[in-house]
């Protein structure tokens, strides 16, 4: 996902297919994307939107875009852990605690 800073905008781009696992005969496509400082860069996998609570509700995109429009004014570090936070206390469990999907974040501020 991209949050366009100046525009108050999320931007969900998919063309690129999996660019946190790369598979060596795959054929992937180049879309450019204009950045500009404000800017952030959110590549993630599917662990976090799949993230189940205890009755079995996915965190989902939805939520995954509330928490980045309501954290949108923190550095990118700080703004990791404020995921984290919500996303334990979504689940039910800790950050650090065992869950069933891996859960990668990388978050990319232009400046």
């Amino acid at each position: 996902m991209l949050w366009k800073g100046k525009e108050r905008a999320i931007l969900e781009i998919q063309e690129n297919g999996l660019p946190l696992g790369f598979r060596s005969n795959e054929k992937y496509a180049n879309v450019p994307i204009g950045l500009a400082p404000g800017d952030r860069i959110l590549m993630y996998t599917d662990g976090i939107i799949e993230a189940a609570n205890p009755s079995g509700d996915f965190f989902g995109e939805e939520r995954f875009k509330a928490c980045i429009r309501a954290h949108s004014h923190l550095p990118a570090d700080s703004f990791a852990d404020s995921l984290l936070r919500e996303l334990a206390a979504w689940s039910g469990k800790k950050v650090g605690m065992a869950r069933e999907d891996d859960l990668t974040l990388i978050v990319i501020d232009i400046s």
